[in-house]
């Protein structure tokens, strides 16, 4: 979605608004086939601009939950990386200090699985929740809310898949607006 574009679907809106007023008035016909004409003729017009407005609308929400998604997957990703980079570093500890961050180490791997296939629920505002990503989220912005679900997002497979269906749908509705674009009036 450019500005380019944005600029064309308020152009295209007022050119069929105006058509649709423009349009001859059913009841100041004359002869039936003439009421016909113009009533279907309006109502093309009214028809086309709804269609249109409707797609567009539907272009800017994709957009904007894209855009969301998007976020939550560089999120989980910056968190995968963190969380691998302290799991690396673990790893190669003498086994004595290793067996003392055993428990750390493992709700690393916990939140690696976890951004991975995601979380357990256990019922509402109870989220399986491991701390090392419970913390990391909380730093980065994400609040508890019953409104969105809770903290959780979904692991990075879900976020991707969402992601992936939304661009399909935005990029099939710009491509309707693109056609409107391109009739003519």
């Amino acid at each position: 979605m450019t500005a380019t574009m944005t600029s064309d679907v308020a152009t295209r809106v007022a050119a069929l608004t105006t058509a649709y007023a423009n349009a001859a008035d059913p009841g100041d016909q004359t002869s039936p086939n003439a009421q016909e004409r113009a009533y279907v003729e309006r109502h093309t017009f009214m028809s086309r601009l709804k269609r249109f407005q409707n797609v567009w609308t539907e272009v800017t929400r994709q957009t904007a939950k894209i855009d969301e998604l998007r976020l939550t997957r560089d999120v989980l990703l910056a968190a995968k990386i963190q969380f691998e980079r302290i799991l690396g570093a673990l790893e190669v500890l003498p086994d004595e200090q290793r067996r003392l961050s055993w428990r750390e180490e493992e709700a690393i791997r916990a939140s690696l699985k976890a951004i991975h296939y995601g979380i357990e629920y256990w019922g509402p505002g109870r989220e399986g929740i491991p701390g090392p990503l419970g913390e990391f989220l909380r730093r980065q912005g994400w609040q508890y809310s019953s409104d969105n679900g809770g903290l959780w997002r979904g692991s990075i497979v879900d976020v991707e898949d969402q992601l992936a269906q939304r661009e399909r749908r935005r990029d099939e509705a710009v491509a309707e607006i693109e056609a409107e674009l391109a009739r003519a009036v």
